[in-house]
């Protein structure tokens, strides 16, 4: 049942229409052939036709009642004859899209002239200026007028007849057919509904004026045509544009609108471009200028397309408001477009991309608004009001200068969500930053940066996935692109807070730092582009610190410290930025080192830390201590020398050692005993010795094991030596932390290697053992090794991973091992080559046995001074949870007890894994 009123609410319409006539489409129906003889009417009553408005014949002797109804019978015919010659046959417009002759044929079909009667009637019914055509007596003058009854019949045709058809129009999946099709049955339309009004009714209009009139009245008389029709064609756009559903339209329109509109301004042919061709970032900055890209074909037919689009849709009335913010959006987003595919991730210094949006808003972007906008605006006060207004279609300089900063806005934004990649690539992406220089020029900017760069830092680098070098990498890449971008400091004030508050709590940071300080640099003199080169070797990526300390060290001002703001001399001061916090203090001092020690709260920990990997480094080597003398030096610059006495003591230790051991060999009698006698062993064994201060050196370890009863011999020797030269002090053999040079002589070959001590106790029982019988291979299980040496079982099966892994010794059972005398085939396998790759790494992994103890074993060894308080508290009163611990703990022991709880949890956990302790429902006890 089609959609319409009930029976009830149409039989009541009637009623209501049959007393009150409406001006609908149906009074648009012309008057039958034959007016029925109603009778004369009585003098002054109507008869319901035209009240002739010309003046009656000079000397008529007629009666002037009969004239009335001649008159009146004579003006309906009129009304009967213009009527039907002027009403639209009830059928569809069906143009040919494909054909411009075919739309030119359709029009035709329903042009048609009138003939003689006719053309006397719409004459009739055409008033003289200045006055107006009316039935006396009728409904409204609006039934009366053949203008009006003209704007209602093509309502009526267009609702009924056309409006179907544009509907199913709406339906095409394709944009561009959809809106084409649109189009040309608007086209088709509009002529044939214009075509009565411009050449039948408005000629007769102009030609029924007085002859005589003067020049005044005939600029009035066109003043008035043209008003008739910029009426007419204002209902009719009005038609179109109520009957069409306009979200769908402008939808279909932007559809069309945005892959013609990036074709036209070359969105698509600059991207392709630049992925295919990269061009050098050291091309001649005047290029552009010198020789601009030429528009090419492709684009060309596409702004044609464009224009002459629009300017169809501004002739058949959808060039309104609707069609014009449906422009704006998408040139905006066309804008936006340009910026995101053509100069993304384009970071190469210097920078041309400010210039280039410039370039081509200027002559890409503004000339295709401009002709749009002439079509659309341009045209709309020839077509609606009569009168061309040119300044509507006019685009301004400012309106230029506006747009260029939209663009240069864009392309900051850009390259805000692009800012952590940028520091990433620092700094081959300088040029972003110079971008970014022009965008970070207002507080709402400037506040939109820090806000979505430290968004960025907290989703994509402060996490636990981010090994603590890479933090650090960034951070200090970040230093150096804000203090480019902010030389005064307050943007990076804002953002380096997370990640300094993040490396604050990182166990490791101040190892890192100090690693990357006493990292190898090679060529440590030569730099290359203002840095040093790094070897392979560097420790975790940030060896470049070691000259990061010499080169920094000449922006240090001395005896200033951190209160720059108190140098009175400085005639650079200049105030704090509006937009800077309140704490902010901005550093004299671009001084990458003073930021990474000022990540801590005292210099301390930093201190620390450097004397443990310090320690670690001087154990390592025999000789050339420079490089550590002279970054003490350095750090002498930044910290007071009383926290680097302990490192100026142990560096000279390790250089008095060589002095002190060269005068022990000095000793005739010395040196015999402790090199070996040659004429008993042809490779007598040399012992070197360094000397420690126990009480300067960090922890260090001292596992305690067998070594030969050789090397124990020189050691006794040695110390004689010793004691002799140094009276008054005793040494104390740290075997775990010596190095050996073996040297393994097999049945096919000879190895040759530096390894610890430890290692060299493990293999050198295998010595022993073949004395007995060179024949039988040298066996060893790993009880008979712990027994022999004395050696924490761990570290024994640490030294056979690694013998295993250098093809020395071999598993032949599970935990027994023999010498690998000589490599057959049975052992050159791959499963064997595998199997020993796999353990060389392991043990490669398992030998990191440091010298110095770290801060969490220092800490579990003083944790084990409250052992026995917690064994009796355990054994007295039975299981107890943590806290109840703690509070003892803090009773029983003498000061209080110095650690948190949290500490002892991790003390108490590790006793646990000892199978000294159980918990059990959250409580602790002896086992």
């Amino acid at each position: 049942m089609p959609v319409g009123h009930p029976p009830l609410a149409n039989a009541g319409q009637a009623v209501f229409a049959s007393v009150f006539p409406t001006s609908t489409t149906s009074s648009t129906q012309p008057t039958p052939n034959a007016t029925p003889m109603l009778g004369f009417t009585a003098p002054g009553q109507s008869f319901g036709g035209f009240t002739s408005t010309r003046a009656p014949h000079v000397g008529s002797t007629k009666d002037p009642h009969h004239d009335v109804v001649t008159e009146q019978l004579q003006s309906s015919r009129h009304w009967h004859l213009a009527t039907a010659f002027l009403r639209l046959p009830d059928r569809q417009i069906t143009p040919d899209m494909n054909s411009l002759t075919h739309l030119e044929l359709e029009a035709q079909k329903w042009l048609k002239s009138p003939d003689h009667r006719t053309q006397e009637a719409i004459e009739a019914l055409v008033p003289l200026y200045g006055q107006t055509t009316s039935f006396s007596g009728s409904a409204g003058d609006a039934e009366c007028d053949i203008f009006e009854w003209h704007k209602n019949e093509v309502r009526r045709h267009f609702s009924q007849f056309v409006k179907p058809g544009l509907l199913l129009d709406f339906a095409d999946i394709s944009p561009a057919s959809a809106l084409s099709k649109i189009l040309s049955t608007l086209e088709v339309s509009q002529k044939i509904y214009l075509h009565p009004l411009t050449n039948h009714l408005l000629p007769i209009f102009a030609f029924a004026c007085d002859p005589v009139a003067q020049r005044e009245e005939w600029q009035a008389i066109q003043a008035q045509i043209g008003q008739i029709d910029c009426s007419f064609r204002r209902d009719l756009y009005a038609v179109v544009s109520f009957s069409l559903p306009q979200d769908h339209l402008m939808n279909i329109l932007k559809r069309f609108f945005i892959p013609e509109a990036a074709t036209a301004l070359g969105i698509v042919s600059s991207k392709d471009e630049s992925n295919g061709n990269d061009q050098d970032s050291s091309d001649d900055e005047d290029e552009m200028d010198a020789d601009p890209p030429t528009e090419t074909e492709k684009a060309k037919r596409a702004r044609t397309k464009l224009v002459n689009v629009f300017h169809k849709m501004e002739e058949v009335g959808l060039g309104g408001a609707l069609t014009q913010q449906a422009v704006a959006e998408v040139m905006d987003a066309m804008l936006s477009d340009y910026v995101q595919q053509v100069h993304a991730e384009k970071w190469e210094p210097p920078s041309r991309v400010p210039q280039d949006i410039e370039w081509w808003v200027e002559n890409r972007f503004a000339r295709l608004v401009i002709e749009i906008l002439h079509e659309l605006v341009g045209r709309e006060g020839d077509q609606i009001s009569g009168e061309v207004d040119a300044t509507r279609a006019q685009i301004s300089f400012d309106d230029f200068v506006k747009w260029k900063n939209i663009g240069i806005e864009r392309l900051g934004r850009l390259r805000v969500t692009e800012l952590f990649d940028v520091i990433v690539e620092w700094e081959g992406s300088k040029g972003a930053i110079e971008d970014l220089k022009g965008y970070v020029t207002t507080p709402a900017t400037r506040n939109h940066l820090t806000s979505s760069f430290s968004a960025a830092l907290t989703k994509r680098l402060l996490h636990p996935g981010a090994s603590t070098s890479e933090i650090l990498q960034l951070y200090i890449s970040l230093i150096r692109s804000f203090a480019i971008l902010d030389p005064q400091g307050v943007l990076l004030d804002r953002v380096a807070r997370p990640i300094r508050r993040y490396l604050h709590d990182r166990e490791d940071t101040a190892k890192v730092i100090v690693s990357g300080l006493l990292a190898d640099v090679e060529d440590e003199g030569e730099e290359v582009d203002g840095e040093a080169k790094m070897t392979d070797a560097n420790t975790e990526g940030l060896a470049f610190l070691a000259s990061e300390l010499n080169r920094t060290v000449e922006f240090v001002r001395p005896g200033l410290g951190d209160d720059s703001d108190l140098d009175y001399d400085d005639l650079t001061w200049i105030p704090d930025p509006i937009d800077a916090e309140p704490e902010f203090k901005k550093s004299k001092n671009s001084d990458i080192i003073g930021s990474l020690i000022s990540l801590f709260d005292s210099k301390d920990v930093f201190v620390k830390e450097f004397q443990t990997i310090m320690g670690e480094r001087l154990l390592k080597r025999e000789s050339d201590f420079e490089k550590e003398d002279r970054i003490l030096e350095l750090l002498k610059m930044r910290f007071d020398e009383s926290l680097l006495q302990s490192c100026m003591v142990m560096l000279r230790d390790v250089k008095d050692s060589a002095k002190v051991d060269a005068a022990i060999r000095s000793n005739p009698d010395l040196s015999k005993s402790i090199e070996g006698d040659a004429s008993d062993n042809p490779q007598p064994t040399l012992l070197r010795t360094k000397f420690l201060s126990r009480l300067f050196w960090p922890s260090l370890h001292d596992d305690r094991f067998k070594i030969p009863s050789d090397i124990q011999k020189l050691q006794k020797r040695y110390e004689s030596g010793f004691e002799a030269l140094k009276q008054s002090r005793k040494l104390t053999w740290l075997n775990a932390l010596g190095q050996v040079r073996v040297e393994l002589d097999l049945e096919d070959r000879v190895v040759q290697l530096e390894v610890a001590t430890w290692q060299a106790s493990v293999i050198y029982a295998f010595q022993e053992a073949g004395a007995e019988s060179s024949n039988v291979p040298v066996v060893r299980s790993v009880n008979d090794l712990v027994r022999r040496l004395s050696m924490d079982e761990s570290l024994v099966r640490r030294a056979l991973t690694f013998w295993v892994g250098e093809r020395v010794l071999q598993e032949t059972e599970k935990d027994v091992y023999s010498v690998l005398e000589s490599l057959d085939e049975s052992n050159m396998d791959k499963e064997t080559a595998q199997a020993a790759i796999l353990a060389a790494a392991e043990s490669e992994a398992s030998v990191g046995l440091t010298a110095v103890k770290s801060a969490d074993e220092v800490a579990v060894e003083k944790m084990h001074i409250y052992w026995q308080f917690i064994v009796g508290m355990l054994t007295n009163r039975g299981p107890m949870p943590l806290q109840g611990i703690v509070t003892m703990l803090q009773f029983a022991v003498p000061g209080g007890f110095p650690y948190s709880s949290e500490e002892l949890r991790e003390f108490l956990g590790l006793m646990t894994k000892e199978d000294k302790l159980e918990v059990a429902a959250g409580k602790y006890k002896i086992k």
